[in-house]
């Protein structure tokens, strides 16, 4: 992989760059099932969302989190299936997109995991605003912990569809797999999380304005970006171009 392995900043660099010539050379296929459908699909999400009242209990979060972890699991498997081929040098192909949707269950068990964990995480107590206190450092220690696990198993899903494993030992695999890596994941997420924000301010301040607009306009760089970096934690070559298309 290109730029320094020993500088996170030089790995997400050149994961950005291979990732924009894998969409480059694909353009309309990766938009459409990298871009536009996930675009589409958060739609239904969206509506649900504003109809489901707030203070839910933890037993309907839990449900409404695994109902959405349905919903979004053969697009995921599909999208991460899609960019190994195309990472492999084979190009880009719906039928694959459509065989790695065929591993959405073992996805939807892994996102239900981590849904649930956020849920329960979530009902911790927290302060009033009045005077910070051992609640609001609780709620720091455990967001902190979060996002460590949540960059720690951030390879699970790419591992589920490519080495077809389960939902425990994609998170096991990808544990192993981010030791001493996890900065470069961790930039790219901020960077997700920049542009967000400025589609969000872009879209009138709404949420599902802007997921819209990061899926169509980031969303086949960062999904790509992504495989690159797990094949890199690999210690495997995933630069896609015309000068290596038939490797």
């Amino acid at each position: 992989m290109e730029g320094d392995p020993a500088k996170p900043l030089g790995r997400v660099r050149s994961a950005v760059r291979a990732g924009w010539r894998a969409w480059a050379s694909h353009f309309w296929t990766t938009t459409a099932l990298l871009g536009a459908l996930t675009a589409l699909w958060q739609l239904p999400q969206e509506l649900v969302r504003r109809r489901t009242p707030q203070g839910l209990s933890i037993g309907l979060e839990i449900v409404i989190g695994a109902a959405q972890a349905v919903w979004w699991a053969p697009v995921l498997a599909g999208q991460i299936a899609f960019s190994l081929w195309l990472f492999r040098g084979h190009g880009a192909s719906v039928r694959v997109f459509l065989a790695g949707a065929r591993r959405s269950a073992a996805m939807a068990a892994y996102w239900v995991i981590l849904n649930t964990a956020a849920a329960v995480a979530g009902r911790l107590p927290q302060s009033s605003g009045e005077d910070l206190g051992w609640r609001d450092g609780l709620f720091v220690v455990v967001a902190l912990v979060g996002l460590y696990f949540f960059l720690r198993t951030a390879y699970a899903p790419a591992v589920l569809v490519d080495l077809r494993m389960g939902p425990l030992a994609a998170i096991r695999q990808s544990w192993g797999l981010t030791r001493g890596r996890v900065w470069p994941l961790a930039l790219l997420a901020a960077l997700s999380f920049v542009a967000w924000i400025i589609l969000f301010v872009i879209g009138a301040r709404s949420f599902a304005v802007a997921g819209s607009l990061l899926s169509l306009c980031f969303g086949p760089l960062l999904s790509l970006s992504y495989i690159n970096l797990y094949f890199d934690s690999q210690g495997r070559v995933a630069i896609p171009g015309p000068e290596n298309s038939t490797r």
